[in-house]
Protein backbone atom coordinates (compact mmCIF):
# COMPACT_ATOMS: atom_id res chain seq x y z
CA UNK A 1 0.00 0.00 0.00
CA UNK A 2 1.22 3.11 -1.56
CA UNK A 3 0.58 6.87 0.04
CA UNK A 4 0.21 9.78 -1.33
CA UNK A 5 1.44 13.52 -0.59
CA UNK A 6 -0.43 16.75 -2.38
CA UNK A 7 0.48 20.33 -1.55
CA UNK A 8 -0.96 23.19 -3.62
CA UNK A 9 -0.29 26.82 -2.90
CA UNK A 10 -1.41 29.88 -4.57
CA UNK A 11 -1.70 33.60 -3.39
CA UNK A 12 1.79 33.78 -1.72
CA UNK A 13 0.36 30.89 0.57
CA UNK A 14 2.61 27.92 1.84
CA UNK A 15 0.91 24.38 1.53
CA UNK A 16 3.39 21.06 2.83
CA UNK A 17 2.38 17.90 2.89
CA UNK A 18 4.14 14.50 4.27
CA UNK A 19 2.94 10.82 4.28
CA UNK A 20 4.90 7.73 5.77
CA UNK A 21 3.39 4.10 5.06
CA UNK A 22 0.22 3.74 3.29
CA UNK A 23 -0.89 7.56 4.52
CA UNK A 24 -2.86 10.32 2.56
CA UNK A 25 -2.00 14.15 2.81
CA UNK A 26 -3.09 17.29 1.20
CA UNK A 27 -2.19 20.71 1.94
CA UNK A 28 -4.36 23.45 -0.11
CA UNK A 29 -3.22 26.96 0.76
CA UNK A 30 -4.42 30.43 -1.30
CA UNK A 31 -2.28 33.35 0.73
CA UNK A 32 -2.20 30.88 3.70
CA UNK A 33 -0.27 28.28 5.65
CA UNK A 34 -1.10 25.05 5.20
CA UNK A 35 0.47 21.83 6.65
CA UNK A 36 -1.07 17.85 6.60
CA UNK A 37 0.90 14.76 7.86
CA UNK A 38 -0.34 11.44 7.37
CA UNK A 39 1.14 8.27 9.32
CA UNK A 40 -0.41 4.98 8.13
CA UNK A 41 0.02 1.64 9.56
CA UNK A 42 1.45 -0.13 6.38
CA UNK A 43 5.35 0.38 6.47
CA UNK A 44 7.40 -0.56 3.73
CA UNK A 45 4.92 -0.11 1.68
CA UNK A 46 3.16 -3.50 2.31
CA UNK A 47 -0.20 -4.63 0.98
CA UNK A 48 -3.45 -3.76 2.28
CA UNK A 49 -6.10 -1.04 2.78
CA UNK A 50 -4.80 2.08 4.91
CA UNK A 51 -7.64 5.19 5.33
CA UNK A 52 -5.39 7.27 7.50
CA UNK A 53 -5.96 10.20 5.61
CA UNK A 54 -4.75 14.68 6.69
CA UNK A 55 -5.85 17.41 5.00
CA UNK A 56 -5.17 20.86 5.54
CA UNK A 57 -6.98 23.84 3.20
CA UNK A 58 -5.95 27.53 4.32
CA UNK A 59 -7.33 30.83 3.06
CA UNK A 60 -7.19 34.50 3.62
CA UNK A 61 -3.73 34.55 5.81
CA UNK A 62 -5.66 31.58 7.57
CA UNK A 63 -2.89 28.61 9.23
CA UNK A 64 -4.36 24.86 9.38
CA UNK A 65 -2.85 22.23 10.40
CA UNK A 66 -3.89 19.00 10.12
CA UNK A 67 -1.80 15.24 10.96
CA UNK A 68 -3.33 11.64 11.27
CA UNK A 69 -2.12 8.42 12.45
CA UNK A 70 -3.19 4.89 12.25
CA UNK A 71 -6.18 4.77 10.00
CA UNK A 72 -7.05 8.00 11.19
CA UNK A 73 -8.97 10.76 9.66
CA UNK A 74 -7.56 14.95 10.14
CA UNK A 75 -9.33 17.50 8.43
CA UNK A 76 -8.11 21.21 9.45
CA UNK A 77 -9.64 24.20 7.28
CA UNK A 78 -9.10 27.91 8.43
CA UNK A 79 -10.67 31.05 6.00
CA UNK A 80 -8.18 33.42 8.64
CA UNK A 81 -7.63 32.17 12.00
CA UNK A 82 -5.53 29.31 13.32
CA UNK A 83 -7.52 25.30 12.83
CA UNK A 84 -5.40 22.54 14.28
CA UNK A 85 -7.10 18.80 13.56
CA UNK A 86 -5.05 15.73 15.01
CA UNK A 87 -6.04 12.03 15.16
CA UNK A 88 -3.63 9.54 17.21
CA UNK A 89 -5.95 6.73 17.49
CA UNK A 90 -7.64 6.31 14.67
CA UNK A 91 -10.52 8.62 15.44
CA UNK A 92 -12.23 11.45 13.22
CA UNK A 93 -10.93 15.03 13.61
CA UNK A 94 -12.22 17.95 12.23
CA UNK A 95 -11.35 21.68 13.20
CA UNK A 96 -12.63 24.60 11.12
CA UNK A 97 -12.26 28.79 11.37
CA UNK A 98 -13.76 31.45 10.00
CA UNK A 99 -13.08 35.60 10.27
CA UNK A 100 -10.30 34.69 12.69
CA UNK A 101 -11.55 32.29 15.18
CA UNK A 102 -9.03 29.67 16.69
CA UNK A 103 -10.55 26.00 16.92
CA UNK A 104 -8.89 22.51 17.55
CA UNK A 105 -10.21 18.99 17.56
CA UNK A 106 -7.90 15.93 19.10
CA UNK A 107 -9.04 12.08 18.87
CA UNK A 108 -6.85 9.96 20.53
CA UNK A 109 -9.22 7.00 20.18
CA UNK A 110 -11.50 5.56 17.82
CA UNK A 111 -13.55 8.63 18.31
CA UNK A 112 -14.97 12.26 16.92
CA UNK A 113 -14.35 15.08 17.78
CA UNK A 114 -15.38 18.47 15.93
CA UNK A 115 -14.18 22.07 16.54
CA UNK A 116 -15.88 25.09 14.83
CA UNK A 117 -14.85 28.84 15.54
CA UNK A 118 -15.53 32.50 13.55
CA UNK A 119 -14.61 35.77 14.75
CA UNK A 120 -11.69 37.32 16.49
CA UNK A 121 -11.48 36.00 20.32
CA UNK A 122 -13.84 33.34 19.69
CA UNK A 123 -11.94 29.82 20.34
CA UNK A 124 -13.31 25.96 20.08
CA UNK A 125 -11.71 22.82 21.43
CA UNK A 126 -13.04 19.51 21.05
CA UNK A 127 -10.71 16.63 22.58
CA UNK A 128 -12.24 12.45 22.67
CA UNK A 129 -10.29 10.47 24.66
CA UNK A 130 -12.19 7.06 24.56
CA UNK A 131 -14.05 4.80 21.79
CA UNK A 132 -17.01 5.69 20.09
CA UNK A 133 -16.59 9.41 21.82
CA UNK A 134 -18.48 12.35 20.56
CA UNK A 135 -17.43 15.93 21.74
CA UNK A 136 -18.72 18.95 19.65
CA UNK A 137 -17.65 23.01 20.42
CA UNK A 138 -18.81 25.65 18.44
CA UNK A 139 -17.60 29.15 19.17
CA UNK A 140 -18.40 32.80 18.04
CA UNK A 141 -18.15 36.56 18.70
CA UNK A 142 -15.33 36.78 21.67
CA UNK A 143 -17.03 32.75 22.80
CA UNK A 144 -15.18 30.38 24.51
CA UNK A 145 -16.39 26.32 23.97
CA UNK A 146 -14.52 23.53 25.48
CA UNK A 147 -15.81 19.96 24.86
CA UNK A 148 -14.13 16.72 26.11
CA UNK A 149 -15.69 13.18 26.26
CA UNK A 150 -13.19 10.41 28.15
CA UNK A 151 -15.70 7.47 27.86
CA UNK A 152 -18.29 6.26 25.70
CA UNK A 153 -20.70 9.50 25.81
CA UNK A 154 -21.74 12.79 24.02
CA UNK A 155 -21.05 16.30 24.68
CA UNK A 156 -21.32 19.67 22.71
CA UNK A 157 -20.27 22.90 23.96
CA UNK A 158 -21.42 26.59 22.35
CA UNK A 159 -20.79 29.46 23.26
CA UNK A 160 -21.93 32.81 21.17
CA UNK A 161 -21.20 36.48 22.52
CA UNK A 162 -18.07 38.21 23.99
CA UNK A 163 -16.61 36.38 27.25
CA UNK A 164 -19.33 33.94 27.10
CA UNK A 165 -18.17 30.48 28.20
CA UNK A 166 -19.49 27.02 27.57
CA UNK A 167 -17.42 23.65 28.93
CA UNK A 168 -19.22 20.56 29.01
CA UNK A 169 -17.62 17.44 30.08
CA UNK A 170 -18.43 13.41 30.03
CA UNK A 171 -16.64 10.12 31.65
CA UNK A 172 -19.33 7.81 31.88
CA UNK A 173 -20.86 5.56 29.26
CA UNK A 174 -23.58 6.17 27.64
CA UNK A 175 -24.07 9.64 29.07
CA UNK A 176 -25.04 13.01 27.35
CA UNK A 177 -23.86 16.60 28.32
CA UNK A 178 -24.49 20.06 26.46
CA UNK A 179 -23.68 23.43 27.27
CA UNK A 180 -24.79 26.38 25.92
CA UNK A 181 -24.03 30.28 26.76
CA UNK A 182 -24.71 33.41 25.25
CA UNK A 183 -24.08 37.54 26.12
CA UNK A 184 -21.70 36.80 28.86
CA UNK A 185 -22.85 34.14 30.20
CA UNK A 186 -21.46 30.53 31.77
CA UNK A 187 -22.16 27.29 31.38
CA UNK A 188 -20.70 23.97 32.84
CA UNK A 189 -22.16 20.45 32.57
CA UNK A 190 -20.87 17.03 33.40
CA UNK A 191 -21.84 13.61 34.11
CA UNK A 192 -20.36 13.65 37.50
CA UNK A 193 -20.71 17.03 39.16
CA UNK A 194 -24.07 19.71 39.40
CA UNK A 195 -24.31 22.22 36.93
CA UNK A 196 -23.63 25.82 37.18
CA UNK A 197 -25.73 28.20 35.17
CA UNK A 198 -23.85 31.92 35.97
CA UNK A 199 -25.70 35.36 34.32
CA UNK A 200 -23.86 37.48 36.50
CA UNK A 201 -22.07 38.94 34.04
CA UNK A 202 -25.09 38.98 31.60
CA UNK A 203 -26.57 36.65 29.03
CA UNK A 204 -27.85 33.42 29.02
CA UNK A 205 -26.15 30.00 29.98
CA UNK A 206 -28.46 26.42 29.78
CA UNK A 207 -27.00 23.42 30.83
CA UNK A 208 -28.12 19.64 30.46
CA UNK A 209 -26.50 16.54 32.12
CA UNK A 210 -26.57 13.61 33.66
CA UNK A 211 -25.81 15.45 36.89
CA UNK A 212 -28.87 17.85 36.91
CA UNK A 213 -29.83 20.84 34.48
CA UNK A 214 -30.03 24.45 34.58
CA UNK A 215 -30.87 27.89 33.18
Amino acid sequence: MRGKATSNATSGGNAEADEQDGGTAKATANSGIASAEAIGDHPGGSTGNDHTKATATASKSGEAFARSVLQGSATAKSDSGASNAQDSGGGLAKSTTFRNGTSQAFTRDECFATAGASDTDSSADADCNAPLGIAKAFADTAGFATATADADCTVKAVASGNNSEATANCNQSDSIVKATATGGGKATGSDTAVPVCDTSGGGTAKVSSPGGDCG
